[in-house]
């Protein structure tokens, strides 16, 4: 006998909904309330037509209500008559229960900025061939001069005659796009599995977790990535993003730090979260950095503070530069302003600096150049310099 936690209904449930529900959810988030195994007892009560359904799969009758808000449970005794209507309303016994959307079919919006960008077109040929589901591509090309992209269905484009900066560049595109899903990309990456887009949906369990890529070594000439993925990232003394040589193992795990770009999220969390913050520099730097600090240590709407997670599967070839085509100033500027969320005054912080340690600090590197030391590490020995 199972009892759902929310609802506090009794009785055995028809587990084929669980084959909608995403096993690392259950295991990660939700924890103790998930089981791995069917009562046998099920197998006796389904009609044969949905055995096959059936397979010992994660479920969680706790997950499966706030993942999406929607009723994903079906009380067995509704066959047999005595429950009529779903607690939530959202179906009755009188008609035919209908599954919950196919989050594959979610469209996701790939926003680019670029600026006399070189790799722009096989960046947009790359993105548009190794999606498996609907994305839609908007590039802001902002300011000249600009390299003229590809024309495709799936391609919207926004051209800024004078410059406008990186920040508000993003905001713009967002405002156009029309997916459930963002996902902010450089100009000059290419993904190395098929449907990437998927994977990343698979990692954005609820409306606040952001899930970022895991970056290769991209090579222009044959345009193809080369050596091991990046992993891990943390965040140094001086606010700059750094690799922690950790590599994850499992499909998805929580992350310190993303990267300035490969970070997915749902449309609805980055507008709640303010979209690019305007007391930033606006044309570059430290986007990584800014967004993880939003997300692990902000709740801009009372849903809750939200996670990070690095997708170990969505690999994405990225191409360090020696130098940017443009003039792009503020960095420092940008790191200095970041400072807030070590304060304690970001914009709607609930979280302190310290949370990352005590849930992440094990993806501290165990040796690093004093000129990348944990900011946590040196916020405890006082030897932060601004």
């Amino acid at each position: 006998m199972d009892i759902c936690p929310v609802e506090n209904l009794t009785g055995d449930y028809c587990s084929f909904i669980a084959t909608h529900v995403t096993p690392n959810f259950c295991k990660n988030v939700c924890k103790g309330n998930w089981q791995d195994h069917l009562d046998k007892s099920m197998f006796e009560l389904l009609p044969k037509e949905k055995l096959p359904l059936l397979n010992a799969i994660h479920q969680c009758a706790s997950c499966q209500y706030r993942k999406t808000g929607q009723c994903h449970i079906t009380p067995c005794d509704v066959r047999n008559g005595e429950i009529d209507k779903c607690p939530r309303g959202l179906w009755d016994n009188n008609q035919q229960y209908q599954l919950p959307s196919n989050p594959d079919n979610e469209k996701v919006s790939i926003i680019i900025t670029a600026r006399n960008e070189h790799y722009l077109n096989p960046t947009t040929k790359s993105l548009l061939k190794m999606a498996s589901g609907d994305i839609e591509i908007v590039i802001v090309l902002d300011g000249p001069p600009t390299r003229p992209p590809i024309k495709h269905r799936q391609v919207k484009i926004i051209r800024h005659k004078k410059p406008q900066g990186r920040r508000p560049s993003i905001d713009e595109a967002v405002q156009a796009a029309t997916g459930k899903y963002l996902l902010h990309l450089d100009g000059h990456v290419k993904p190395e599995v098929k449907g990437y887009d998927a994977i990343l949906k698979r990692g954005c369990i609820d409306n606040k977790t952001m899930v970022v890529c895991n970056l290769t070594r991209l090579e222009p000439r044959s345009w193809r990535a080369v050596g091991k993925p990046m992993g891990h990232k943390y965040i140094a003394y001086n606010l700059k993003d750094c690799w922690s040589n950790k590599r994850p193992q499992h499909e998805f795990e929580q992350t310190i730090c993303g990267n300035g770009m490969g970070w997915f999220l749902p449309r609805d969390y980055y507008l709640a979260l303010g979209g690019c913050d305007k007391t930033l520099a606006p044309t570059w730097g430290s986007f990584g950095v800014e967004w993880a600090l939003k997300v692990w240590l902000s709740d801009p709407d009372g849903r809750g503070p939200g996670q990070v997670l690095l997708s170990r599967d969505c690999r994405i070839g990225h191409l360090w530069q020696k130098r940017i085509p443009y003039k792009a100033p503020g960095a420092r500027q940008t790191r200095s302003s970041l400072r807030k969320w070590i304060d304690g005054k970001g914009e709607n912080q609930v979280r302190d600096i310290k949370y990352l340690q005590d849930n992440l600090g094990h993806l501290f590197p165990v040796n690093y150049d004093p000129s990348h030391k944990p900011l946590i590490i040196a916020q405890q020995e006082n030897s932060i310099c601004w």
